[in-house]
């Protein structure tokens, strides 16, 4: 049976990605805006609208809280539930991956670490080494032998991009790791193994979207929407606004996001349709964090940025829409 769009009720959760095909590099974007990292971003918004005095309360930038080595980003503040009942033949696999999905989120939310002036980079990468070596050489069931394989060679590309000097190359190989990330996942979700709270098991959606999903309608629907968002995202010249220009500038991409908020969806594209308004929000909320001087609270954002491009990229690759991860 035909699934039928429906209205969608505002999102709560935070951050935004942009997809559409043919569309240009979603991280390309951001780094061009970023002055090839988040920390001169950042400190560029922070200079042209946060008076001095507030800058020296506020202290510089610093990492984003980690928890026994690893990020926490926002994106994973519910746990997620391992499928125990739907593949009898694979149910080591779900608790393989109850164990494991601590070093997936790491890895997944690693962009802020990339692109942020504030990490030691060396530092970061003997702690990826080391959960990728853990990872890697934990014990595994044979039903999950083909995702943990792609799940590692993500890592690896992970890895290999903070080993890169070029931006441009670094963000490359991260976002080929986030496309390995994806076809890892994806092969978990069709074990029925719930990776997340909205993978498709957990929201029934078979691959594809089933008969008649429809998410493909949606996908080309929106996409002057979020081509809109991101091209501002990635071209506007916030440092020249004045503070009332910039705050017209968050009221104009609030906007944008209501909109595609509010275009019709079918059931199939719940998941991904609620991660890219995800990344939205992330995205705003990095420029209203900026404009009240809460420098450390926006590396927080870049994170879930980060983690909302990895699970779009999930859910893009499950429906069968086009473009990867740096794609929008």
């Amino acid at each position: 049976m035909a699934q039928q769009p429906k209205k969608s009720p505002p999102a709560k959760a935070p951050a935004p990605k942009k997809a559409a095909s043919g569309g240009s590099p979603l991280l390309a974007d951001v780094l061009r805006v970023l002055g090839t990292s988040v920390y001169s971003f950042l400190m560029a918004l922070a200079l042209a609208f946060i008076p001095v005095s507030l800058l020296l309360r506020a202290g510089m930038p610093s990492p984003v809280p980690v928890e026994n080595n690893n990020p926490t980003p926002a994106a994973d503040q519910q746990a997620a539930v391992p499928s125990l009942t739907p593949n009898p033949g694979c149910l080591e696999g779900a608790l393989w991956w109850s164990a494991n999905q601590s070093t997936y989120n790491a890895f997944a939310a690693s962009l802020s670490e990339l692109f942020s002036g504030a990490y030691d980079v060396q530092s970061v990468l003997v702690d990826l080494r080391s959960q990728r070596d853990n990872f890697a050489n934990g014990v595994f069931p044979q039903c999950v032998g083909a995702a943990r394989a792609e799940l590692i060679a993500g890592m690896d590309e992970t890895i290999a991009a903070f080993g890169e000097n070029n931006p441009d190359s670094a963000e490359t190989r991260l976002m080929t790791g986030k496309d390995r990330f994806a076809a890892g996942i994806n092969l978990l979700w069709q074990l029925d193994i719930v990776t997340d709270p909205l993978s498709a098991p957990a929201l029934d959606v078979a691959q594809g979207g089933g008969a008649d999903c429809g998410a493909s309608d949606w996908y080309e629907a929106t996409a002057s929407l979020r081509g809109q968002f991101i091209l501002a995202f990635g071209s506007t010249d916030i440092a020249s606004m004045t503070r009332e220009q910039f705050e017209r500038f968050i009221d104009e991409q609030r906007g944008l996001r209501d909109q595609v908020a509010d275009a019709a969806y079918p059931d199939c594209a719940a998941g991904a349709r609620q991660h890219f308004l995800n990344l939205m929000d992330a995205m705003i909320s990095t420029y209203n964090n900026a404009l009240v001087g809460a420098i450390d609270a926006t590396f927080g954002d870049f994170e879930r940025i980060s983690y909302e491009i990895q699970f779009f990229t999930n859910w893009k690759r499950w429906l069968g829409l086009p473009g990867g991860a740096a794609d929008y």
